[in-house]
């Protein structure tokens, strides 16, 4: 996060240990990035020195004012702290990314923004702090620039957009360009259920069932849109599918601990796409 927007990445550390049934707090700390490859330690200063066996950290502007506030789960005391940043010194621009062809939230795409010398570039992430998930907007500090000269964005579907002439402090919504593929034949009598266990290490079963017999292929993909397991089609009405590995497939691929998408073609074709948790 960059919590004064002078164009610095600064770091938000959360503290604090649980040996059951024992539980040791610690200091939460924030590193302010000097912008000469050092940091110094200002949590007190900030008022962010707190200690309460901290789990989570999210960093995301809840007020849309333009600076990035802090979010804090703790395990016991003080379960959860909103800290509203209040420093406005500095120009901003936060980028919402809508995809069509590229997933909806962007996720995997990269946004490159350029002021006068500098360029910044922030990835659309999910699954970015522990327990909790940083906002998927990106957030862009421009110190006194009065003006953008170039945004660029790096679809995951491969498109490149480009605007330029972009005006500060505001909330900026970037559609892809394209249409996302509709198939009119969708297959509204098929049931994804639940994996278990949830959470899995090292092996977990998914389920499906379809309401008439068909030729399913199932895939399932990581949160940044990779491809990670297939199954091959074969006839059948309903079935288990087991991933086994250190929460990863029998291909060996490991998936990420987010939302996992789930994408079943059928023959003749039809689909429907669910999320599902699998950590």
């Amino acid at each position: 996060m960059d919590y004064d927007n002078d164009g610095d990445r600064d770091l938000h550390v959360v503290n604090g240990a649980m040996l059951w049934p024992n539980q040791y707090s610690e200091k939460n700390v924030f590193f302010r990035n000097n912008g000469n490859g050092f940091f110094n330690e200002v949590s007190a200063q900030l008022g962010l020195d707190t200690e309460g066996d901290s789990r989570a950290s999210v960093c995301a502007d809840f007020d849309n004012d333009g600076a990035i506030d802090i979010a804090v789960l703790n395990v016991d005391r003080d379960e959860f702290q909103l800290f509203n940043n209040q420093t406005h010194t500095n120009n901003w621009i936060t980028i919402r990314l809508v995809g069509s062809r590229s997933n909806y939230c962007g996720i995997g795409a990269k946004v490159f923004v350029k002021t006068g010398g500098d360029q910044q570039m922030h990835e659309i992430r999910a699954g970015s702090s522990y327990a909790s998930n940083h906002s998927l907007l990106a957030a862009f500090g421009l110190k006194k620039a009065a003006v953008i000269d170039e945004i660029n964005v790096q679809w995951p579907s491969g498109e490149i957009q480009n605007l330029t002439d972009v005006a500060i402090n505001q909330i900026l919504t970037i559609t892809e360009p394209g249409t996302r593929p509709v198939n009119g034949n969708i297959a509204t009598q098929f049931e994804l259920l639940q994996n278990f266990p949830n959470p899995f290490n090292p092996t977990t079963e998914i389920p499906f069932r379809l309401i008439t017999e068909g030729q399913p292929t199932l895939q399932i993909f990581d949160v940044n849109g990779k491809l990670v397991w297939q199954k091959p089609r074969h006839t059948c009405r309903q079935a288990i599918i087991r991933l086994n590995g250190m929460g990863g497939t029998t291909t060996g691929k490991m998936l990420l601990p987010a939302f996992i998408f789930t994408h079943c073609n059928f023959n003749p074709p039809q689909e429907q796409t669910v999320r599902r948790y699998i950590k």
